[in-house]
């Protein structure tokens, strides 16, 4: 079966080329009952191949241009099921089920997406989301080092160093990765303890977008891990500036507020990160705001 479809659309053109010579130059346009059961023949054998793929694409209308990933889900989970090849719908099934915390399914998701995917930019983006998968499941070296390997794709050299002077070579080196990309390549790097690294991505981001919340919201986590709690505030203020319901630094804001015995101000800054949508792509969990709202509650005593 996997075969067939690998090779239908060659098939389809076999078919569709036999059909005309038969029914157009031998038969003159004529036994056209023939013509239209032979060509239902064909949409149904091609439903039937390909019904993983009719299936999703509601789900893929719904998640797109509606934004109801619930509404979206059930379609892509039976899409898979029935065999779905197509690497655009099962990135976007994948993605649901990342950001709900399943990255365990999500990983297999996008395994099977990036065997059946023929899509240069496709390839990329799969082994990217793979790399995120790493990370929630615990593996933030494997993680930080497969998005290093997708930088440096195909053979491109290694970065000297780290060099905050030379931010540029940095964004030129890869003319493919997105603002997105390095931060979160920042952050995997700060994950790694590799702080001259997280900064350098961070930066480069920020170079080419310079109002990308997120990397001053990396910058922000940098300097807290540093100690420097003034330059985290300055940064993690310039993310909410930009972005204000952004959870990762208002949860921030609210510990540095604690450090600081400032508890009216921790419980503003908390209760407007539990106010925010939360999706497992944070890099602030649902099991530190609790601790976090522990800590206050213990202070406020």
């Amino acid at each position: 079966m996997e075969a067939i479809k690998k090779k239908w659309f060659f098939i389809s053109l076999a078919y569709v080329f036999i059909i005309y010579y038969i029914f157009i130059i031998h038969l003159k346009g004529t036994q056209q009952s023939l013509y239209l059961i032979l060509i239902s023949l064909y949409v149904g054998i091609t439903a039937i191949l390909f019904l993983g793929n009719i299936v999703g694409f509601p789900g893929l209308v719904l998640h797109a241009f509606f934004h109801r990933e619930d509404k979206a889900l059930p379609f892509y989970r039976a899409a898979y099921k029935l065999g779905c090849k197509s690497s655009q719908l099962l990135a976007a099934y994948g993605l649901i089920l990342l950001r709900r915390g399943d990255a365990q399914n999500a990983r297999e998701i996008f395994e099977a997406a990036l065997a059946s995917n023929r899509n240069v930019f496709y390839t990329r983006t799969l082994k990217a989301n793979l790399a995120i998968c790493q990370w929630k499941l615990g593996q933030p070296e494997k993680a930080y080092a497969d998005y290093l390997e997708l930088y440096y794709f195909p053979d491109k050299d290694k970065l000297p160093g780290y060099d905050l002077n030379e931010l540029e070579a940095g964004l030129e080196k890869n003319t493919t990765f997105t603002e997105q990309d390095f931060v979160t390549m920042g952050f995997l790097a700060l994950l790694c303890d590799e702080l001259a690294a997280a900064r350098y991505f961070s930066e480069v981001a920020l170079l080419k977008e310079p109002q990308y919340a997120a990397a001053y919201d990396n910058l922000g986590q940098i300097y807290f891990r540093q100690g420097d709690t003034e330059k985290a505030k300055q940064n993690f203020t310039k993310a909410l500036e930009l972005k204000p319901g952004l959870m990762d630094s208002l949860y921030y804001m609210a510990v540095i507020a604690l450090s600081e015995k400032d508890i009216p101000l921790a419980k503003e800054y908390l209760a407007k990160a539990e106010s925010q949508s939360f999706n497992a792509l944070n890099t602030v969990s649902a099991e530190d705001l609790k601790v976090l709202a522990n800590k206050i509650s213990l202070f406020a005593e």
